[in-house]
């Protein structure tokens, strides 16, 4: 996970009050991703990583039922309105569109954050 950008501890508590997010999983590393930032990071991390196979959960934490899981740069299986949300954008970016920028949120930072912040999800 080094060839990533990471939220500071202050992003992230702004990010608890105003983005919708996820649970990034490739079965060994976890990390909270922005929810609109999934079709860049599905790409990314498989052109950093190999083709890597992908699940997104919501971070909720109430159902541990995959919103999205992948094949590689692929989708395996999706919500319908997951895919609705991304299916665009992950095709661009399959297409060879340009990855932007964005940051991952790292689990023991969030934890921290969220302790600090008495949240409980």
């Amino acid at each position: 996970m080094d060839d990533f950008n990471f939220y500071s501890k202050e992003e992230i508590k702004e990010l608890l009050k105003n983005d919708r997010l996820v649970y990034a999983d490739d079965g060994i590393n976890e990390v909270v991703i922005r929810y609109k930032d999934i079709p860049d990071f599905i790409v990314d991390y498989n052109n950093k990583n190999g083709l890597t196979d992908l699940k997104f959960y919501a971070f909720d934490g109430y159902t541990m039922n995959p919103v999205i899981t992948t094949f590689g740069y692929f989708l395996n299986q999706c919500d319908l309105k997951v895919r609705e949300d991304i299916i665009d954008r992950l095709v661009d970016l399959q297409s060879g569109g340009k990855i932007k920028n964005y940051k991952i949120i790292d689990e023991f930072d969030l934890e921290e954050v969220r302790n600090e912040l008495n949240l409980k999800i």
